[in-house]
């Protein structure tokens, strides 16, 4: 069996560690990977000394002070779970479509721990030795957990429009975040799924996280909040009446298409050298087929 670097998915020669050198030293050059790989997801949380939290409300991830020198969180770590085995793969999958896509994520990779496959993620509210304010949307709506999916994608106009020190930048990236969500089946996109963080003294919209799709959510409807005031039945002249709603020049919604679009031979080789069983690879090809179809014509 062809083993393959657990950061970048190509083959790996004589690499001791499951990271070729340069992607460790590129982009995970402050972890010590045995932090991760003898850690269960029982001792992550039981170990004291290490500071690791539960993340409120989500199953199975913990954050942790994985790099050197670092006395506090700096890392999210999501944990294999038995009973949601398709979880990590596709999430992986999704920030890899997404980066391929111009659509900002932080930085991931996948890692071994005793549990077996992780997803390794770069926290987003922490820069250096700075903890950075986030605020996800729900929070600055005024609604909690149980109302996550109760709303629209123009509540959204309205945080950013309010919140954001660069709205209209802000707004095209939130448009360009939506066409992902219908394009790959992520019909898990609620207000807690969507913040503004801190950069430098201004708030700018956050990376997008937590990405998901209807190929294993089993969410039954399109988006998971009203666009246009509909979740299913989403057409072309949806986006573009959101667009204009939005405050966006003509030329912006295009633009995303293009680039959002372009990218088929790339989506194909990333579902291919996904761990998606094929199923799985077939159902989301298909699936971003039929949505790419739909984005392409009115």
């Amino acid at each position: 069996m062809i083993k393959r670097c657990l950061y970048c998915q190509q083959d790996l020669n004589d690499d001791i560690l499951p990271y070729h050198s340069d992607c460790l030293r590129a982009h995970f050059a402050d972890l010590r990977l045995k932090d991760t790989a003898e850690l269960t997801y029982s001792d992550a949380l039981s170990n004291d000394a290490r500071n690791g939290k539960a993340i409120p409300g989500e199953e199975r991830i913990v954050t942790l002070p994985l790099g050197r020198n670092r006395p506090y969180p700096n890392y999210l770590v999501i944990y294999p779970d038995k009973n949601d085995p398709k979880r990590i793969p596709m999430e992986h999958l999704l920030l890899t479509l997404a980066s391929l896509s111009g659509i900002k994520v932080p930085l991931f990779g996948f890692f071994q721990t005793n549990d077996g496959l992780g997803l390794l993620l770069r926290r987003l509210d922490e820069v250096k030795r700075d903890k950075l304010g986030f605020e996800d949307f729900a929070a600055l709506l005024g609604r909690g957990e149980a109302a996550k999916r109760e709303g629209s994608y123009e509540d959204g106009k309205a945080v950013l429009q309010q919140y954001s020190a660069y709205p209209g930048l802000d707004k095209a990236e939130y448009l360009s975040r939506l066409l992902f969500a219908f394009l790959t089946g992520d019909n898990d996109l609620h207000l807690k799924k969507l913040a503004l963080i801190e950069a430098k003294t201004a708030y700018r919209l956050a990376p997008a996280y937590g990405l998901s799709s209807s190929v294993i959510s089993g969410y039954p409807h399109q988006l998971a909040l009203t666009l246009n005031g509909k979740k299913d039945d989403l057409r072309l002249t949806d986006f573009e009446q959101f667009a204009a709603r939005l405050g966006l020049t003509p030329v912006v919604l295009p633009r995303l298409l293009n680039r959002l679009l372009g990218q088929e031979k790339q989506f194909d080789q990333a579902i291919d050298d996904s761990l998606l069983s094929e199923e799985d690879k077939d159902k989301i090809k298909r699936l971003i087929k039929e949505r790419a179809t739909i984005l392409s014509k009115n």
